[in-house]
């Protein structure tokens, strides 16, 4: 997938995606939270593929996210989903895109 239409699906969907989680926040959502939070400390989800296909260029990331979503599933705290959604749209930004078209390292 062309990194145009990945932007685009990472800015009107994932991100807004992430935001309505955090503000609807619940304890099926924190439920989830752990599971998702330990899959991603634990190494379990450590491929290079993303949700959309293609390179994951968050893929590094997860152990991050990871600690924020178990924080969340722990405290029951929206702020860590806040943050994780920030520390994503962070690191679209921080996150070099070596081919053009791609988001290959």
């Amino acid at each position: 997938m062309r990194m145009e239409a990945r932007g685009l699906l990472f800015w009107t969907v994932c991100i807004p995606l992430r935001v309505t989680l955090a503000s609807n926040a619940n304890d099926a959502l924190r439920a989830l939270a752990a599971v998702i939070g330990v899959r991603w400390l634990s190494g379990m989800e450590n491929g290079n593929e993303g949700v959309f296909g293609g390179v994951a260029w968050w893929a590094k990331q997860r152990p991050v996210h990871g600690a924020l979503w178990s924080a969340y599933a722990v405290s029951g705290d929206r702020k860590f989903l806040y943050l994780d959604t920030a520390y994503g749209a962070y690191n679209w930004f921080a996150t070099p895109k070596r081919v053009p078209g791609t988001f290959a390292e």
